[in-house]
C-alpha cells in the first residue's frame, strides 16, 4: 500500500508540472493513449479491444472493461482503467518466456492490468501537430513458467512508463470529413518485480528494476482504419536471451 501511495504522489507531481489536460476533438487524441484521458465522461464499460501479433508468432488480445476519472474535471482527476488481457496457447517451452518478456514490457500486458494513465497537452499548432506528454502507473497481474517445475504461476508486477506523442490529423481521400489522426509514441517503461519471482522464469537472475526503451506509431480513421505498430527493446536484459531480443508489434484496435 505504502509504494502504492508513493507511485500516486508521482502521478500528481507530474500532472501539477505540465497543467491540466484540454478537451479536443476525437482525431487530436492519440488512439492508444485513448482520447478518455482528455475527456471529462466520467465512466465508460467494453468500449475497445486490442488484438496484437508479436515477434515469434503469437496472439494477444486486451478487452478496455472500463475506465472512470476520479477528482475535480476542471482542476485535478486521476483517469482509472482496467484492462484483461489473454494470449494464445504456445507449443514451443521456449515461447513462454519470450510471451513473459513481453508481458514485462508491455504497458498493456498482464492477465489483469490496472491503475492511472493520463495525457497532458504541451503543444499544438493550429490544429495540425498536437505534442503531448503522457505518463502511466500501473500494476499487472501476469501468468509465467516456471522453468523448473514447468508449471503456471501468478505473480505481481508493477510499471511506470512516460513518453511524449505526437499527432496530426489523417482522414478518408473518400470522405474529407471523417475525424482520424496519425500518430507517433516515444517512450520508455520501468517494469519492478520480485526478484524472488523472477529467478524462477529465466536461465539467469534478472534484475527487479526492468528498463526499457519503447516506440509506437499508428493511423485511425473514424468508422475505417485502426492499425498500429510497436518496437521494444530492454536496456538492461543482462544477456537473458528471451529479454535482449528486440519485440515487434502489430496491432488491430476494435471500438466498440
Amino acid at each position: 500500500m505504502k509504494s502504492l501511495i508513493n507511485w500516486i504522489g508521482l502521478l500528481h507531481l507530474c500532472a501539477s508540472g505540465y497543467g491540466q489536460s484540454s478537451q479536443t476533438p476525437a482525431y487530436q487524441n492519440p488512439v492508444l493513449i485513448d482520447t478518455h484521458y482528455h475527456n471529462h465522461v466520467l465512466t465508460e464499460f467494453f468500449n475497445e479491444e486490442n488484438i496484437d501479433i508479436y515477434t515469434g508468432g503469437f496472439i494477444r488480445s486486451t478487452t478496455d472493461i472500463f475506465r472512470v476519472n476520479i477528482g475535480n474535471p476542471q482542476k485535478f482527476y486521476l483517469p482509472f482503467y482496467l484492462l484483461v488481457g489473454t494470449t494464445a496457447q504456445l507449443e514451443r517451452q521456449s515461447s513462454f518466456y519470450e510471451k513473459l518478456a513481453f508481458e514485462l514490457i508491455n504497458t498493456n500486458g498482464g492477465l489483469l492490468n490496472f491503475g492511472f494513465a493520463k495525457s497532458n497537452n504541451i503543444y499544438k499548432k493550429k490544429d495540425q501537430v498536437i505534442i503531448d506528454l503522457y505518463y502511466q502507473m500501473g500494476v499487472k497481474s501476469i501468468v509465467g513458467l516456471n522453468s523448473e517445475s514447468l508449471k503456471h504461476e501468478n505473480f505481481m508486477s508493477k510499471i511506470l512508463s512516460s513518453g511524449i506523442i505526437m499527432s496530426t490529423k489523417a482522414w478518408s481521400p473518400l470522405e474529407e470529413s471523417s475525424e482520424g489522426q496519425l500518430w507517433i509514441k516515444v517512450f520508455s517503461s520501468c517494469s519492478h518485480t520480485s526478484e524472488e519471482k523472477l529467478k524462477n522464469y529465466f536461465e539467469k537472475n534478472p534484475p527487479n528494476l526492468l528498463f526499457a526503451g519503447n516506440i509506437e506509431m499508428g493511423i485511425f480513421i473514424k468508422k475505417g482504419l485502426n492499425v498500429t505498430g510497436g518496437f521494444y527493446k530492454f536496456l538492461n536484459h543482462q544477456k537473458i536471451s528471451a529479454l535482449e531480443k528486440s519485440i515487434f508489434k502489430v496491432a488491430s484496435n476494435i471500438k466498440f
